[in-house]
């Protein structure tokens, strides 16, 4: 429960923070728009546009290095005697505490790390780029979960007016339809992440090492996961549907198609299937 929370709260944060950034400085706002409507044209987004999205990207990351959700970290343990960063040495069972807000607001990090600047984030060529000492900042792909943010919205569906909050299947339902998402991804962008030589966390790497399995092996049992998800989704749709709830049926509609076109502009993007 205490993540559930924390995962809530930190979006709902961060997406705050981000609507104030856009009213704030309105050039980086048109800035935004002209990339969506280049890329996008019509049709909704998906995770997979964050790869080619690099000025919604930068504007993103700048917001949560600026205005970061959670000052402080969680507490960790350490379960034995260890040095950190090869300098400081901690005895085993010492309670550590990230300090983000000072890492994320030093200079010797971010240059006028005072200022609002999602350029920092974009390369001499104009690509997004998140390494070197950005990479304070986390890459989860939890921030998928917008998506379904946005199906809730487009269907005018509020859970808290229908009271399903924390109804299991309303529950249920989101979570695998993001599962699948994540799924996707994961499948379709290894093939960039080998050729970009960035593949050592990637899921199907890890499925490769772990169970002694090809990349086609590793890929026919992702495929097969999330196979069975979409038919999870359908059925813990339907049984939403049963509810008789408009709203609620128009939310299922949108995050089936969410996750549909996940699927399909994944499965035909130029960028995943590349040579």
């Amino acid at each position: 429960m205490d993540m559930y929370i924390g995962g809530i709260d930190t979006v709902y944060t961060t997406l705050v923070w981000n609507v104030l950034f856009m009213v704030y400085y309105s050039d980086w706002q048109q800035i935004m728009r002209n990339e969506v409507n280049d890329r996008l044209g019509d049709r909704a987004p998906v995770v997979a546009d964050k790869h080619y999205l690099h000025c919604v990207m930068a504007f993103i990351y700048e917001t949560i290095r600026y205005r970061i959700a959670g000052p402080m970290g969680a507490p960790h343990m350490t379960l034995s005697d260890t040095i950190l960063g090869d300098k400081y040495p901690v005895p085993g069972q010492t309670i550590l505490i990230t300090h983000y807000w000072h890492i994320l607001t030093n200079d010797k990090s971010f240059s006028n790390a005072d200022q609002f600047k999602p350029e920092r984030f974009i390369d001499e060529h104009g690509q997004f780029n998140s390494v070197g000492s950005a990479a304070y900042i986390p890459e989860v792909d939890a921030a998928g979960y917008n998506l379904f943010i946005w199906a809730e919205l487009s269907a005018g569906f509020d859970p808290n007016d229908h009271n399903v909050t924390n109804n299991d299947t309303y529950r249920a339902f989101t979570i695998i339809c993001y599962k699948h998402c994540v799924l996707v991804n994961e499948l379709y962008s290894f093939g960039k992440e080998v050729r970009a030589g960035d593949y050592r966390t990637a899921y199907m790497y890890l499925l490769m090492m772990r169970e002694g399995w090809t990349a086609q092996q590793a890929a026919d049992s992702v495929t097969r996961e999330m196979r069975a998800l979409w038919t999870l989704a359908q059925e813990y749709g339907r049984r939403l549907n049963a509810m008789n709830v408009p709203a609620l049926d128009r939310y299922v509609s949108e995050a089936l198609s969410v996750t549909n076109g996940n699927f399909y502009w994944s499965s035909v993007c130029g960028r995943y299937n590349a040579q």
